[in-house]
């Protein structure tokens, strides 16, 4: 597009320089013609956004782990007249995404079509976008480069794989209903608890209809909730520093970690509350559903830092069980938990990076059960 600018401006300077030169008429025909191709092709370049749409899909939108899903493009010239030159630009260079996507150029004919299909692999855990960032044409000259964006970004989910566990040592603790951790079971609604003044996030099956009648004042049933097993598996979601490639390693080893022994606690019928620094308190309810935990798991965003004071402030049920997912075993974060396993909590550390036998002598004197994770394949070290 630069060199063709140059030509053009260049061949308008000759044109001007002969007609001031020799001041002949005849040239004043050939300056404006030249002029108006120029506008000419620029209003025919903008009119052709029009003619072009742009569709893009991915054969899942959620894919594990290590699976291939299929990327199809397509790009359709409904204009009457041919685009010359189109480039498509796709998403930078993703680690976590093995795909052909290198950006090509081509020209399309009148009412045709330009399709293709590339399949992608996925490398590491996490919500990426996928597809296409752009595409560029240009006018007939050359002069003119005019960008279409796809109306939305495609975005690819992908979850943790799920290696096998073994029968972790939890200890069955129950936790009383009135708790967030219950918030995400099913409630009995033959038992009613205790009523209350109507709430805006009441149900209509919570209304008591007989007793707002009565008080003139709407009522609401609070009904029981079982009793149940609960764990909470805190995970370690600040800042990694360090390359890109290196810190999605590292996350993808965690969340593959978390995710894996989040299924075995499921087998052995606790509730799971997953937690991290950051997420919300509707994140934080307890669930019994993999599937929403594991989507939950996969979008974590590893970001900020303060982890220790975080775990510290977290409230949890007295005595429950506590899963840690650790990076760095620093002096307050052990007296923390350390605390928390006097306070009659089954805590269990899950270390990611290398810690010394002092270290690890004195947490198991605590009766704290550690995992070695560094340097080592979550399959591997989770099989015992």
């Amino acid at each position: 597009m630069k060199q063709n600018r140059i030509l053009y401006g260049l061949f308008l300077v000759v044109l001007i320089v002969f007609l001031c030169l020799s001041e002949d008429k005849v040239l004043f025909p050939a300056l404006y013609c030249v002029l108006l191709l120029g506008v000419v092709s620029l209003l025919f370049g903008w009119l052709a956004r029009a003619g072009i749409s742009l569709e893009q899909s991915l054969s899942a939108d959620a894919v594990t782990k290590g699976e291939t899903c299929e990327y199809t493009l397509s790009v359709k010239n409904r204009w009457l007249l041919p685009l010359f030159r189109v480039r498509l630009e796709f998403a930078g260079d993703n680690p976590a995404l093995l795909a052909d996507m290198t950006d090509k150029e081509f020209h399309i004919p009148p009412r045709r079509e330009y399709t293709e299909s590339i399949n992608i692999t996925a490398i590491y855990r996490g919500v990426h976008l996928a597809g296409l960032q752009s595409i560029q044409y240009y006018d007939w000259l050359g002069l003119f480069r005019f960008r279409i964006k796809p109306a939305a970004p495609l975005e690819l989910t992908v979850l943790p794989r799920v290696v096998p566990v073994g029968r972790l040592p939890l200890q069955p603790s129950a936790y009383e209903a009135d708790t967030p951790f219950a918030k995400g079971l099913e409630e009995d609604y033959g038992e009613i608890a205790d009523l209350r003044r109507y709430q805006p996030s009441d149900g209509v099956k919570r209304i008591h209809w007989k007793l707002s009648a009565k008080r003139g004042v709407m009522m609401s049933k609070r009904f029981q909730t079982a009793a149940g097993h609960a764990v909470t598996l805190a995970l370690d979601s600040t800042a990694i520093g360090g390359s890109r490639a290196d810190a999605l390693r590292i996350e993808d080893a965690m969340l593959e970690t978390c995710v894996s022994v989040l299924a075995a606690c499921l087998r052995q019928e606790f509730t799971v509350r997953l937690a991290w620094p950051g997420a919300g308190p509707e994140e934080e309810q307890g669930f019994t559903h993999f599937p929403t935990l594991c989507e939950r798991a996969a979008a974590i965003v590893f970001e900020g830092e303060g982890f220790e004071p975080w775990l510290t402030e977290a409230e949890l049920p007295p005595s429950s069980e506590l899963c840690v997912f650790a990076r760095d075993l620093t002096a307050p974060l052990l007296e923390l938990l350390y605390e928390k396993a006097a306070a009659g909590y089954s805590v269990l550390l899950f270390a990611f990076t290398p810690i010394g036998e002092d270290v690890l002598e004195r947490l198991r004197g605590w009766g704290i059960p550690v995992w070695p994770m560094w340097e080592r394949d979550p399959a591997e070290a989770l099989r015992g």
